[in-house]
């Protein structure tokens, strides 16, 4: 339970209920606000569950408060909120680049409906667009298309036909350009074709249309002399085409093509600041609370009540107390759950306070699993669990917990290495970026001994392509 993620604990609990009679939805309130429950038909239980009995110390960090809801707001890394005035009000308002998939349906049917097409026209089209992907691709080969829509539809049409559609309705004037591509050169060139004409765009057409493969090699040289570019005219090019969007059916048009996917992460924790006081608390979870069921209960007691000697009767009465018994203990585990993660959360906040308050990289201190694990009376593996892949609101954007830890002997944080190589990367000579090896050594000389291996992790991390990628 306690590394599982939202999606995963409603698998758990959903389970548990297919498989458990006595254990019902408790539809008044989230998962996050259950309670201990009352077990009072089971005075043989308490050693089998005591382990769901710990509180926290009075030594811990901050005043535990009721789970806060974010609105099951999701958040981009390339949009965490780094100011003051974003971190009060609109650093917990949904950042969503991608849209959904039903919405960028329905904004391209509507399009249709403003065209003058024929009843087939505007079939296939709308067949064509239910057939996008959520990047705005059509991924589906047209043979396969004009199957599809003879088995499922019992719409008979030919290749040449679908084609048309494709290119001369779809992609020609459905907004926005690039639309129904069937990969990244097409999408491209159809943008480039609905630009405004001058020589930077006549040029980057060129480049894509018959150098694509050079290009996405960052093999300008070849290119200029291929067709007789200037240093300027190939960075203008460049510029044009670095500022199409790759991904048309999302919202967004990231520029670079190497940040394509913007990673969306859920905040696990609120931390913020009252008067110098840091308060810990946990996000709303989507996931269904659970009671025991009344009516199991007062079938118990009317068992009990009923004092019956039979066989039956006996039998009855011990499954219902096995169930409400193993009802009550899963409940418990998720009481469990939520003391641990806000326990240990507490405990990274008293460890990094100045950090928390600051929001600067510069506070954070040395700090590992073992030193959280001690300070919160939790196991080792326990905090590693807890901090696996979560992250927490703060007035200063979304840290990774993972981030706050110490990476090596030296007792720097991965927060800080990963900011001196990311500076690194900003500031090098794009003409001729430096190599994974070069960035070891120049880290090394800042005091950071780490190996190839975890700056190619780090890169990776961050998006950022290999040299050869990176070179202008």
């Amino acid at each position: 339970m306690i590394q599982a993620t939202s999606e995963e604990l409603q698998k758990l609990i959903d389970e548990a209920l297919e498989k458990n009679i006595a254990l019902e939805i408790d539809e008044s309130r989230s998962v996050d606000e259950i309670s201990e429950p009352r077990d009072e038909n089971q005075d043989s239980d308490e050693q089998e569950t005591n382990d769901y009995d710990r509180e926290a110390d009075d030594g811990q960090p901050s005043e535990q408060t009721d789970s806060e809801s974010l609105d099951s707001s999701y958040y981009s890394d390339d949009e965490v909120p780094d100011t003051e005035s974003q971190a009060k009000g609109d650093a917990y308002a949904a950042i969503n680049n991608y849209g959904s998939d039903v919405t960028m349906t329905e904004t391209l049917k509507k399009q249709l409906s403003m065209l003058e097409l024929s009843p087939r026209e505007l079939f296939i089209a709308e067949y064509i667009i239910d057939s996008l992907d959520s990047d705005g691709y059509l991924r589906t080969t047209i043979a396969d298309l004009v199957d599809n829509m003879d088995i499922q539809e019992n719409f008979l049409s030919s290749e040449a036909e679908v084609e048309h559609v494709l290119v001369d309705v779809v992609q020609a004037y459905l907004e926005p350009a690039g639309l129904g591509a069937r990969d990244l050169r097409e999408c491209l060139l159809l943008q480039l074709d609905d630009k405004k004409s001058t020589i930077a765009t006549q040029n980057a057409y060129n480049i894509i249309n018959e150098s694509f493969d050079d290009f996405s090699a960052r093999r300008f040289e070849k290119i200029k002399a291929r067709f007789g570019l200037s240093d300027s005219q190939m960075a203008d090019a460049q510029k044009v085409i670095l500022h199409l969007n790759p991904r048309p059916g999302g919202i967004s048009a990231d520029v670079d093509s190497y940040k394509n996917l913007v990673t969306h992460v859920r905040p696990d924790f609120i931390v913020t600041n009252e008067d110098g006081n840091l308060i810990v608390s946990l996000c709303n979870s989507p996931v269904s609370a659970v009671r025991v069921s009344q009516d199991y209960n007062e079938m118990l007691e009317a068992i009990k009540k009923e004092n019956s000697k039979s066989e039956d009767a006996k039998k009855g009465r011990a499954m219902i107390e096995d169930s409400i018994r193993s009802a009550n203990i899963f409940i418990k585990g998720l009481v469990q759950r939520r003391q641990t993660l806000i326990t240990v959360m507490q405990t990274i906040v008293s460890l990094q306070r100045e950090y928390f308050l600051s929001g600067k990289l510069e506070d954070l201190k040395p700090m590992t699993m073992e030193k959280v694990a001690e300070v919160s009376t939790y196991d080792t593996s326990t905090v590693s669990r807890v901090c696996s892949s979560r992250f927490a609101q703060t007035d200063y954007g979304i840290v990774a917990l993972k981030s706050l830890f110490t990476a090596d002997t030296s007792g720097v944080s991965n927060a800080v290495i990963k900011n001196a190589l990311k500076d690194l990367i900003e500031s090098e000579d794009k003409s001729a970026p430096f190599n994974d090896d070069q960035l070891v050594e120049r880290l090394k000389t800042l005091g950071y001994n780490i190996s190839r291996r975890t700056v190619v992790k780090y890169r990776d991390e961050f998006g950022i392509p290999k040299a050869s990628l990176r070179r202008e």
